[in-house]
């Protein structure tokens, strides 16, 4: 032979050689166990890819024993690239996520995808394998065919480790990507505000706000909150709640307040919903002598307020309220206040009201005189 290369290879499934000119050289197998099998192909390719050439040889080694195979191709020389790079595997997380400083969330239904590339003239990719795992739980590896959910698991973090093996079995150095599962939607809830009376029902009136607090503490958090008002004669339909809302210009009567929020992955809570009953005052009379002392009434109720410049005593029930006539009386005792109240109903509008604050032993008085508004 013109020239021997001898080259010592290590038991690999792909090889690759780069020939420039004319050369002649040998491939020598050897036998390292006894009975050792081998299968050995060799093709020249152009430099479009195409086979110019092919050689095969298979047979059973004796440990020690070895075989050659004289090539002669048209080459000046060679250089032997053995395929000792693993391949790159990357993480790619599909609809619906959301990204924030860093943390991904994602829901059971979001797929998941490994995409594994070899290195340029490598063997190619053999497997990619992955697996999910945290504090409480974990898969164990598992071969990976296509893209994958984080299904029947718990809300939380999850570690997926990955990597990719090739055909000459390199393996990939195992990467890990963090995700959090939130499958679970905002909690909303409705804070009803003063002035308001609670027994039988919740009595509010136009001028009492209603605050919607949503909390998505350990998801990804809440996207938007939306709200309703209905009764039989009326329908607000669906409203962004961007703050403090009341129920003014509403006519008196039985409503149904209904509110949802949803999460930046898309999760949304069930409707959640109260029933208010909402009441207008008959009659406000202010104190016409600078006393800042205030009586509202509503008659189908029988409901007062009374407001002084030290405190404001809320709705209230009245223990006694008549109207005759043109005339209201309106007697009433509880542990805190006493209040005795004669008012008439007339255009000119009258009232006089004495109230005793049992607790802080205080003495009101108001007085709404006729033509004092």
């Amino acid at each position: 032979m013109d020239n021997e290369n001898v080259l010592y290879i290590p038991i690999v499934e792909y090889v690759r050689i780069l020939i420039q000119g004319n050369q002649t050289f040998t491939v020598k197998i050897i036998g390292m166990e006894d009975y050792s099998e081998f299968n050995l192909t060799i093709r020249l390719f152009n430099k479009y890819g195409e086979t110019i050439e092919s050689w095969s040889g298979i047979g059973i080694l004796m440990k020690g024993e070895s075989c050659k195979y004289l090539l002669s191709l048209a080459a000046e020389t060679f250089t032997l690239i053995p395929d000792d790079a693993p391949p790159n595997t990357s993480l790619e997380i599909g609809e619906p996520k959301f990204v924030v400083d860093g943390a991904i969330y994602l829901t059971a239904a979001t797929p998941i995808q490994l995409i594994a590339t070899d290195n340029p003239g490598g063997s190619g990719v053999a497997k990619t394998a992955y697996r999910i795992y945290n504090d409480t739980y974990n898969s164990g590896w598992l071969t990976y065919t296509g893209p994958f959910n984080l299904t029947q698991l718990s809300d939380g973090a999850y570690n997926i480790d990955f990597n990719s093996t090739d055909n000459s079995g390199n393996v990939e150095q195992t990467k890990t990507a963090l995700v959090i599962l939130d499958n679970t939607p905002p909690l909303t809830t409705i804070v009803v505000g003063e002035p308001k009376y609670t027994a039988d029902g919740i009595y509010v009136t136009p001028e009492t706000l209603f605050i919607l607090e949503a909390e998505d503490s350990a998801g990804s958090g809440v996207h938007s909150t939306t709200y309703r008002i209905y009764s039989n004669a009326y329908d607000s339909g669906w409203i962004t709640y961007i703050g403090p809302f009341g129920l003014i210009s509403l006519a008196d009567g039985v409503y149904t307040v209904e509110f949802s929020s949803t999460d930046n992955l898309g999760n949304v809570e069930a409707t959640r919903s109260i029933q208010i009953i909402l009441f207008s005052w008959n009659y406000i009379f202010i104190d016409s002598y600078g006393r800042n002392t205030a009586l509202k009434i509503n008659i189908a109720h029988k409901f007062f307020r009374f407001i002084t410049p030290d405190k404001d005593y809320g709705i209230r029930k009245a223990t006694y309220m008549r109207q005759c006539g043109r005339t209201i009386i309106i007697k009433h005792c509880d542990d805190e206040l006493r209040l005795i109240t004669i008012a008439l109903d007339t255009k000119l509008d009258f009232c006089i009201a004495t109230a005793w604050d049992k607790q802080a032993k205080k003495h009101y008085l108001l007085l709404d005189k006729v033509g004092k508004e």
